[in-house]
């Protein structure tokens, strides 16, 4: 019985000097600055993926920006229409005496073909 009390103090002093050289206190500390440092990486993993996609987006949109009809008729350019709203790509489309309508940045130029 003694034998086994003495085992059990030796196991036990053991374990107390295992925990003096690496407290308990200090581990939390140490894994508590990991996951701060972890916190940290994320953060700035999240805020660069979102700059970045807000990025690809702005250039997207100014892409679809340009090809928007409107800023096509800003530049000078117009769109002819027929009496039925159809778009006029050939002369073919229409004949003397023909109403268009032409479309300008600020607005319609109605037109008989002569």
């Amino acid at each position: 019985m003694q034998r086994q009390m003495d085992k059990t103090q030796q196991k036990l002093t053991a374990l107390s000097a295992r925990l003096k050289q690496n407290p308990l206190p200090y581990r939390l500390q140490k894994q508590s600055q990991y996951l701060a440092q972890l916190q940290v990486r994320l953060n700035l993993g999240a805020n660069r993926q979102v700059t970045e996609r807000q990025n690809k987006l702005a250039t997207l949109c100014g892409k679809l920006d340009g090809l928007s009809p409107l800023k096509v008729l800003a530049r000078g350019y117009s769109i002819a229409e027929d009496a039925k709203g159809h778009a006029i790509v050939s002369v073919k489309q229409v004949k003397t005496g023909d109403t268009i309508k032409t479309k300008v940045a600020d607005g319609e130029i109605t037109s008989r073909v002569c």
